[in-house]
């Protein structure tokens, strides 16, 4: 069966956490949640959609990357294959079969455009330039 291969923006919704599995490989997990928008003409306005929350995880060099970097409320882009995971909860009247579907990060990053602007500029704002270069005296 084929790889299904997404891309999801959204923002973190739980502190991410950092863990290893039996035989020592780090991983990451966190939740990211992505909620559509679209234009209301009767309000002439922007309205948010359902959200979509999803399980992410972080392999071997990301996981700590991912770690130091995300916190609760980063906005994110997390590209990925979509993976279900199925496992037994053991209880006194036998097993319970579970499954949860999680998102294997490939390429993950902050998404730019929704952090807010540095200190002393506007949101949207592009620094001004004299033409040149960065780096380069006109």
């Amino acid at each position: 069966m084929p790889d299904v291969v997404m891309t999801v923006v959204g923002n973190v919704v739980a502190e991410p956490r950092c863990s290893e599995t039996r035989s020592g490989v780090p991983f990451t997990a966190f939740r990211v949640a992505s909620t559509s928008r679209r234009f209301d003409q009767q309000a002439g306005a922007m309205v948010k959609g359902e959200s979509v929350f999803l399980d992410v995880r972080c392999w071997r060099g990301a996981a700590r990357s991912v770690a130091a970097a995300l916190t609760k409320g980063s906005p994110v882009i997390v590209h990925g294959r979509l993976r279900t995971r199925s496992y037994t909860i053991e209880s006194p009247e036998g097993g319970a079969k579970r499954s949860v579907t999680e998102l294997d990060a490939i390429a993950l990053g902050l998404d730019l455009s929704r952090l807010p602007a540095a200190a002393g500029e506007s949101a949207g704002a592009l620094p001004e330039t004299d033409g040149a270069p960065p780096g380069v005296a006109a």
